[in-house]
């Protein structure tokens, strides 16, 4: 759903415009990691964009958290008491 889906269609006209403004300036700068948004030396900037990748590292890593999940599953039901669920 994108922003406009929200809005009046009053306000449409005026903001779609501002948003692309936006997007073409902030946006893609900000998924480039672009550091001079915020200051000209990448020194303390670059290392705190790391969350901008996130979602594709632990794409990744998701067959071993599955493995993991499934492994705390087993593990709690062998020592929960009878009839108790952790869950």
């Amino acid at each position: 759903m994108w922003l406009n889906d929200k809005l009046p269609p009053s306000f449409q006209s005026i903001v779609k415009p501002a948003f692309e403004a936006l997007s073409a300036q902030v946006i893609d700068r900000l998924w480039a990691k672009d550091h001079r948004l915020w200051k000209p030396d990448p020194k303390e900037i670059a290392d705190r964009l790391g969350w901008l990748t996130v979602p594709d590292q632990m794409r990744q890593q998701l067959g071993k958290l599955q493995c993991c999940a499934i492994w705390v599953r087993q593990v709690t039901k062998a020592i929960s008491p009878r009839g108790h669920s952790f869950s």
